[in-house]
């Protein structure tokens, strides 16, 4: 029988009694059920099953982990593996066999490599694991293809033909794209350009974030072949783009080498060399032997095309120490018995299943009626436990919902509070002090006297204004960022520099992206900076202050520095201007700093970003 099939029946029997906790008299004869199925195979240990777990939890690692940490997944999948075979689990040792096969490759041991990709194949044949055995085939193929083209490219068209027959659309983006690679090496560039542009459109239809830059880099490749590089650097770009966001470095060290490949096409040897240099130090730490091999040995022709003879020399040298084991004649023999070895096997294979079929059709069919019984109950107790489940998670959703709702509005009412404050505090006494002032004016007789107190009551109403479109200015950006914050103090140095001669007002921004804030933080941080400007100029005796920002992954810090006289931390206590800070920072969540001295002052806002 199946081994997946065995599997899952002993699975399902586990969830069964763990998760659906049926009554007693239905249980008592659930259990006898359970009884004649072991009858019926009782040469299944019910002890492998926490293994077969493990194993196939193993198994799951991905291809990005496996290829960025090489060492480590030998050493995994070599002990997956006898766990494997420990549990007499044949499909769970023929996945760990392929994982390996792919770990031993890259690292450089291909006599390994094929020799366990050649035992997984023979399991997934025995299994019918078609869609393991097309990538089995394809892997194999592609692993022998600088020992031996033509049966590399027998094995590749295998792979390609179970794919295309059972519609295998994810084993065929990656067989479409090696067999553009052996197409390429027979010089057949036309055909390399086709498979690899129909390995990318699959991709893309897939969305393959994985699999879609092996297939630009090739596709860029081909390009400058052609000499048309800027479509070639512009795909290379798109490739570069997503494989930003993978956690390894194995994706990124390969399109190093594919730089290198287009600019020395392009006769740019100085660039190619810059980039092959950063593949070698991305290579090494991931015991990727042959990209670490291929550099070298480009960085050996490409200064021997430079007249650097001293250091063609070197690098050939390293070269040497990298070079591949598969170019060893013994390993090559070694690889060929393998070959020959698994071909007769798989003739006399075929021709023992043939005998046995006959015999193994009756148990099928028995078994296949077992397994409809089976799956009838199996089907009914997990859809009743899927509809709680979804009963559940939709009410635990619908809370959720509700929560973040309240909470959104209790930080839009906060927001609010904190901008009608600020009106109220600044503006609304602003023009408290106006109106007194105006009315005043009329005890006052003088005709100089009357006008000097006018045209003070007009710089003190343009200096209202002014705050009143600051604040109008940060209600309108509530989804702004810093870059809006840093035009508006680019304005305020603007202002201050023409109206004083010292200090010189310098504003640097060190933040490579902007940060969201909310309208209240654009504001607070506007009139803390203001303020700290203001102090500055009025009594730090400067001759130059500094606005810098810069920001964390989740917080926005501004830093105003003098060059003054400063002040004595320990003797001075907090004025209005240090209290207003302290308090806006606060308000923020924030942190306010300040370090003074006779070389000058320093004060730092830092805040959460939106």
């Amino acid at each position: 029988m199946n081994t997946k099939v065995v599997n899952f029946s002993h699975n399902v029997f586990q969830y069964i009694i763990i998760e659906c906790r049926p009554n007693s008299r239905s249980f008592v004869k659930f259990l006898l059920f359970i009884a004649f199925f072991s009858l019926i195979f009782p040469n299944r240990p019910t002890t492998a099953r926490p293994a077969v777990s493990q194993i196939d939890s193993v198994n799951a690692i991905p291809y990005e982990y496996i290829v960025s940490h090489l060492n480590e997944s030998v050493v995994i999948f070599e002990k997956n593996v006898a766990r494997a075979r420990d549990a007499r689990y044949l499909y769970g040792e023929a996945v760990a066999l392929d994982k390996l096969s792919l770990a031993y490759g890259l690292s450089g041991k291909h006599d390994k490599a094929n020799e366990v990709l050649l035992k997984a194949a023979r399991i997934f044949e025995e299994l019918n694991e078609f869609e393991e055995l097309s990538m089995v085939y394809g892997g194999y193929g592609f692993g022998i293809k600088r020992r031996d083209l033509k049966s590399a490219n027998n094995y590749m068209r295998q792979g390609i033909a179970i794919a295309e027959d059972h519609n295998l659309s994810q084993n065929l983006t990656t067989l479409y794209d090696n067999y553009g690679v052996l197409k390429r090496m027979e010089g057949k560039s036309d055909s390399a350009f086709y498979f690899f542009s129909k390995a990318l459109r699959l991709k893309r239809q897939l969305k393959d974030s994985v699999g879609i830059p092996y297939s630009l880099n090739k596709l860029a490749e081909m390009l400058a072949l052609r000499g048309r590089y800027q479509k070639a650097l512009a795909l290379m770009a798109e490739s570069d783009a997503i494989r930003s966001k993978e956690e390894g470095e194995f994706g990124r060290a390969e399109n190093l080498v594919h730089y290198g490949g287009i600019y020395r096409t392009m006769r740019d040897y100085q660039t190619a060399v810059r980039y092959y240099r950063q593949a070698v130090e991305k290579g090494k730490p991931l015991q990727y032997k042959y990209l670490v091999q291929y550099a070298y040995q480009q960085l050996t022709e490409l200064y021997e095309l430079r007249g650097d003879d001293a250091r063609a020399l070197t690098n050939y040298r390293r070269y040497v120490a990298y070079k591949d084991s598969v170019n060893n004649s013994d390993i090559n023999n070694k690889i060929a018995e393998l070959q020959i070895a698994y071909e007769s096997e798989k003739k006399d294979r075929q021709l023992t299943e043939k005998a046995l079929d006959l015999r193994n059709k009756s148990l099928q069919l028995f078994a296949a009626l077992i397994s409809i019984v089976l799956l009838s109950i199996i089907f009914f107790f997990i859809y009743r436990n899927y509809r709680q489940k979804q009963h559940h998670i939709l009410k635990e959703v619908q809370w959720q919902n509700q929560l973040k709702q309240s909470e959104l509005e209790q930080k839009l009412t906060a927001e609010k509070l904190r901008i009608s404050r600020d009106l109220h505090d600044n503006i609304g006494s602003n023009l408290t002090f106006i109106i007194n002032a105006l009315d005043n004016l009329n005890n006052v007789s003088d005709a100089d006297l009357l006008n000097q107190k006018l045209s003070g009551v007009g710089a003190f109403g343009r200096e209202t204004l002014t705050d009143l479109r600051d604040t109008i200015w940060a209600l309108k950006h509530d989804d702004g960022d810093t870059s809006l914050l840093v035009m508006k103090v680019q304005e305020l140095k603007r202002k201050l520099n023409d109206a004083f001669d010292k200090p010189e007002i310098v504003v640097h921004n060190l933040m490579e992206m902007p940060a969201k804030l909310s309208s209240a933080a654009m504001l607070n941080l506007y009139r803390m900076i203001q303020e700290a400007l203001q102090n500055a100029v009025k009594h730090a005796r400067a001759s130059r202050v500094t606005v810098t920002f810069s920001r964390t992954e989740s917080e926005v810090c501004v830093t105003v520095h003098d060059d003054g006289n400063g002040f004595d931390p320990q003797t001075i206590t907090y004025g209005n201007g240090l209290e207003n800070m302290k308090n806006r920072c606060e308000a923020l969540e924030g942190k306010f700093t300040f370090v003074s001295s006779a070389a000058g002052t320093r004060l730092t806002f830092t805040v959460p970003a939106k």
